[in-house]
């Protein structure tokens, strides 16, 4: 009868006597034990589970959550005027401004489901920093997806970063509603639509494995000629008939001035949609749902924040010469890497010709021009995804003219920190590897920095890096 639940039932003074162990630990045992102990009675995981719940902080009504994020970011709202009922919200924190600022020149959209009992999508907009990284700079819930409320959202978006010139490029899936919406209010852009989809949507149109091996070849195609080439006559008028008149949206060959900024799909929100949904849960409330998402923002914040600190004290090995090291330094590991990568296929590339302004470099069977003024080459790895690209380190090694300014004055998004403020980085060819002391101890000054700066004042976080600063130097000769 001991274990029966009527005799596993705490009395009122019981669950407040427990209720500090089942707030201090995670483990399920430790709770049982002090249960048998103090009360004798044999508790299951259930009623620790039902306990859980129970002393859990109550999460904040509607009212408040919009009053906490507007302490720190913007909301939106719309309200249907006959039913009362809210079918569109939407906020953006002031990081998130700031970070859109910085690295907004490309954006994807994409929507998801079952985040909350209401029934609401969630779009995310989300930008690519200069780690790679998908951060998250805007996001809103709708009732349906029609053009007009992926419209609104777009206008609220525009209205909380203040000016979305910098966009050049939407990259979302291939819904019309979002087209539609993207192409009415944002003219100045491009619409690219993700790869993976329109593979999705040529696979379902035929079970050959060599026609649809064809078929995923015309998303990536480097030539026209590819893209216009036939296979199967079904397939193919298919193909023309649907995606041949928007062929400046997902075929390589026609979108050679897009940027793009290493997004040929929409991986970066769909990684961002799987991680939000952890800390989500379809039988939320929307105003719970709108509070768990954002103190998920402000933590990944956070955790970005500090992982770009690390990584600024460890040192990397990248195989270039010397004299692109003065180039990669100024790079986030991600950027510098892929820059490294490109630069090692130079094996049959070089110069035609060059005069004060320019240079023509003869890449395999392909020319290219490198402009100096400009800081500009017409290959497709410099206009897509807007880093040095081997032609310009080859010209900057062989030219002295093309100097190490010139070659970054375009990239600067890729830089350390601000993209205003370029920062170098200690490189392994140029700089003495430190030892394994030396590395953890520098790791963990910038954990507590981190610290510091997230939990005291500007003021006194300034105080005492001076104070830092001042005992350093007593030790330099």
């Amino acid at each position: 009868m001991i274990g029966d639940p009527y005799f596993r039932r705490l009395s009122g003074d019981e669950k407040e006597n427990i209720a500090p162990v089942v707030k201090a630990t995670s483990e399920v045992g430790d709770v049982l034990e002090y249960a048998e102990e103090k009360f004798n009675k044999i508790l299951t995981s259930t009623d620790v589970y039902n306990l859980r719940k129970d002393v859990r902080p109550a999460m904040p009504l509607r009212p408040d959550v919009i009053r906490i994020i507007r302490q720190s970011g913007q909301v939106a709202e719309y309200v249907d005027s006959n039913t009362g009922i809210t079918n569109r919200i939407c906020f953006a924190l002031d990081s998130q401004v700031q970070l859109y600022r910085k690295y907004g020149e490309v954006v994807c959209i994409d929507s998801t489901y079952n985040t909350n009992k209401d029934g609401y999508s969630l779009f995310q907009l989300v930008v690519t920093d200069n780690m790679g990284h998908g951060r998250p700079v805007f996001l809103a819930w709708t009732r349906r997806e029609r053009a007009c409320d992926v419209a609104w959202i777009l206008e609220e978006f525009k209205r909380m970063m203040q000016n979305t010139s910098i966009t050049e490029t939407f990259i979302m899936d291939s819904a019309s509603c979002e087209i539609s919406a993207v192409r009415n209010s944002q003219i100045q852009a491009k619409i690219v639509i993700c790869a993976f989809h329109v593979c999705r949507a040529f696979s379902r149109k035929t079970r050959n494995p060599f026609v649809r091996r064809f078929l995923y070849r015309l998303v990536k195609a480097a030539t026209p000629e590819s893209v216009i080439r036939t296979v199967d006559r079904r397939v193919w008028n298919y193909v023309r008939r649907y995606w041949v008149p928007k062929k400046e949206t997902w075929a390589t060959a026609y979108m050679p001035n897009t940027l793009l900024l290493f997004n040929s799909t929409n991986n970066r929100v769909e990684s961002s949609h799987s991680h939000l949904k952890r800390y989500l849960h379809r039988r939320d409330p929307l105003h719970v749902c709108m509070y768990k998402t954002y103190k998920w923002c402000v933590r990944v914040e956070k955790r970005r924040s500090v992982e770009a600190i690390v990584e600024s004290c460890r040192t990397h090995k990248y195989h270039a010469p010397e004299p692109v090291m003065p180039i990669l330094r100024n790079f986030t590991p991600y950027a510098a890497k892929l820059i490294a990568k490109d630069y090692s296929r130079n094996r049959r590339m070089s110069i035609e010709l060059y005069t004060d302004d320019m240079a023509i470099i003869n890449d395999d069977i392909y020319l290219h021009q490198v402009e100096y003024t400009n800081s500009s080459c017409t290959c497709r790895t410099f206009r897509a995804q807007r880093i040095p690209c081997r032609h310009m380190l080859l010209v900057h090694t062989l030219i002295p003219q093309f100097t190490v300014e010139k070659v970054l004055r375009l990239c600067r998004r890729w830089f350390w920190r601000d993209p205003l403020l370029p920062i170098s980085v200690p490189c392994e060819s140029s700089v003495k590897k430190p030892c394994r002391e030396i590395l953890q101890l520098r790791r963990q000054f910038n954990r507590s920095f981190a610290v510091m700066q997230d939990n005291y004042s500007n003021e006194y976080t300034i105080s005492a890096l001076r104070a830092t600063l001042n005992y350093f130097q007593n030790f330099l000769v």
